[in-house]
């Protein structure tokens, strides 16, 4: 079990525990409980995302500068350029395989309804992750509950999951 599916099951137990007799504190945590949980999904995803591109360019190649290299002026501090949050869709990343890959992702992403509607979980955690950190937190109005939350992170795991086998998908090359 993910740490997120333990943090979103602690919350369940939390609010379940508070009740009806305290209502203050149940709408207190129905309002905090979902932003700590996007929090949570989206870090959870960024490791996730930048250890599969590691691990990829280190099966890659038996240069080890190669994904030193990589590390250090691709991921580092660069995750958030690999997708384009506020648009919702991630073809700066498979641009960043070249533009026969990133043909290869959108005509696949039409053919595979679950692998789109995963990426577009995780994009849309993405995306209010940006608007929660940046638009004032504490302030910040999140109109999704902690299901609502879970529910697109579980959605989501499909792509991070399938991530190792995309990156390793070989291309065709055209005959010339």
């Amino acid at each position: 079990m993910s740490a997120v599916t333990n943090m979103y099951s602690e919350h369940q137990d939390l609010v379940a525990f508070f009740g009806d007799d305290n209502p203050s504190y149940q709408a207190s945590l129905e309002r905090t409980l979902p932003k700590v949980l996007l929090l949570a999904a989206a870090s959870e995803f960024e490791v996730a995302v930048c250890q599969h591109i590691r691990d990829y360019a280190t099966a890659s190649s038996s240069d080890k500068k190669l994904a030193i290299l990589i590390d250090r002026w691709v991921l580092t501090r660069q995750y958030h350029r690999l997708f384009d949050w506020e648009s919702k869709h991630a073809g700066p990343l498979w641009g960043a395989f070249g533009e026969d890959f990133k043909r290869h992702m959108k005509s696949r992403l039409k053919e595979d309804e679950s692998l789109k509607a995963s990426l577009d979980a995780f994009l849309e955690i993405g995306r209010l992750r940006n608007e929660l950190v940046h638009q004032d937190y504490a302030n910040y109005v999140l109109l999704k509950t902690s299901a609502e939350i879970f529910k697109m992170y579980e959605t989501a795991l499909q792509f991070i999951d399938a991530l190792p086998q995309i990156l390793a998908t070989q291309l065709e090359e055209a005959p010339d």
